[in-house]
């Protein structure tokens, strides 16, 4: 048993009942330590390196999915923050943490409020992750394929859509801010008194707020760093799943990381192989229909699962017109993406939904298809590219469209 029963939550967490030698050397432990290690030593031998855009793609989706499952960033948000900031805050860490953070976020807020700014509030949190995303190539599934296809694997690779997407959250958060919506144990504007005063949040205690488990969350918020880091470095995602691995086994969590492993494996990667598996085998002709079609057109069979039209997509060899066309599409219905079907349930709320998105998906497609236009002007490439030294992408020619 530990010896510190009462000092924090996560040191808690981290002896697991038992001290670290133990912990270290039980069986399941030990195994996955060998596995991660086998995965490092296959990347120096070169075995490591995934060839098919659609398998790098679930391989970076199953490492993102174990790491923040472990990690849990989304607990480093301070609850004092007010309500309209998760907006921002969403958008810009799904850059780092996908999407599905914002299941998270929705789904550990109690809200109050009138139902209208309550599923406004869930709109712009669903489209500032969706298009914020786009900062990194990794951030959205939908455009992580696309990035792979023109060799996209740095950590510049997406700043050229930089400039519309901060204009874009700008517009949700100043719409935000206008939502009468509190935490559920405060009182909205003005609170309940009459006063003008809100009553205090008697939320439980955030970790930053119990000394004890400060350290442990700055523990984590390092493993998140340096992993997000080595990501950007080594780009292989087998080498940094056996390098998480490894880590956690050495620390004796190897049970626990294999079996959060197991579980986003069930619930994320079989997931989006059931999507394209019903896109691959059950609607063959709408994948013929992609196959041979491009332009605008691409747009119809993008509308019902975005994800799915982007791991088969027939690359025009302009990536800044093929992400914009796949970022416009997958905010107008939730079939678009994961998030939206997994936020907004049955038929009457992807008919609000797709009322209430239209306005704001239009404002993301003026904004997108304009700097586009703007961006696809070989004398700005020129410029941009001279001025910043970055590499410019270049489709792989197994990817080209014909």
């Amino acid at each position: 048993m530990s010896a510190c029963r009462n000092c924090s939550t996560y040191y808690r967490q981290l002896q697991n009942d038992a001290p670290w030698h133990q912990r270290v050397s039980r069986p399941l432990n030990l195994l996955v330590l060998l596995i991660g290690c086998g995965l490092i030593v296959q990347y120096h031998q070169g075995n490591t390196h995934i060839a098919s855009v659609p398998w790098e793609t679930l391989a970076l989706v199953m490492f993102l999915g174990v790491m923040l499952a472990f990690i849990r960033p989304w607990q480093f948000v301070p609850r004092s923050l007010p309500v309209w900031s998760f907006v921002p805050i969403g958008g810009v860490a799904s850059a780092f943490m996908d999407s599905f953070l914002v299941l998270v976020i929705l789904a550990s807020m109690n809200l109050s409020g009138s139902d209208e700014d309550l599923f406004m509030f869930r709109v712009f949190v669903t489209l500032s992750a969706l298009i914020g995303g786009l900062l990194t190539y990794f951030g959205e599934v939908y455009a992580l394929p696309i990035a792979l296809m023109y060799g996209m694997r740095e950590w510049y690779s997406m700043l050229w859509i930089a400039p519309p997407v901060v204009v874009f959250l700008y517009m949700l958060t100043r719409d935000a801010m206008h939502l009468n919506v509190a935490p559920a144990c405060a009182a909205p504007r003005g609170g309940r008194n009459g006063t003008g005063e809100a009553h205090e949040c008697a939320l439980t205690s955030h970790p930053w707020e119990r000394p004890g488990d400060r350290p442990w969350m700055i523990l984590k918020l390092v493993e998140f760093a340096a992993f997000i880091g080595l990501l950007l470095v080594f780009k292989d995602p087998l080498l940094l799943t056996g390098i998480m691995l490894a880590y956690y086994a050495v620390w004796g969590h190897g049970m626990s990381a294999f079996s959060v492993w197991k579980f986003e494996s069930e619930q994320d990667v079989l997931l989006l192989l059931v999507t394209i598996g019903v896109w691959a085998f059950a609607l063959q002709p709408a994948l013929v229909f992609v196959a041979d079609v491009h332009g605008l057109l691409l747009l119809l069979p993008a509308l019902i699962n975005t994800v799915a039209v982007a791991v088969v997509y027939p690359a025009t060899g302009n990536v800044y017109l093929d992400i914009t066309m796949v970022s416009i599409t997958v905010g107008v219905t939730p079939a678009a993406s994961l998030v939206g079907l997994i936020v907004f349930k049955g038929f009457k709320e992807w008919k609000r939904y797709t009322k209430r998105a239209f306005p704001y998906v239009a404002r993301w497609a003026a904004l997108s298809a304009v700097w586009c236009a703007v961006f696809s002007v070989p004398v700005v490439q020129d410029m941009y590219y001279g001025a910043t030294g970055f590499e410019r992408p270049v489709l792989l020619e197994s990817h080209a469209a014909h």
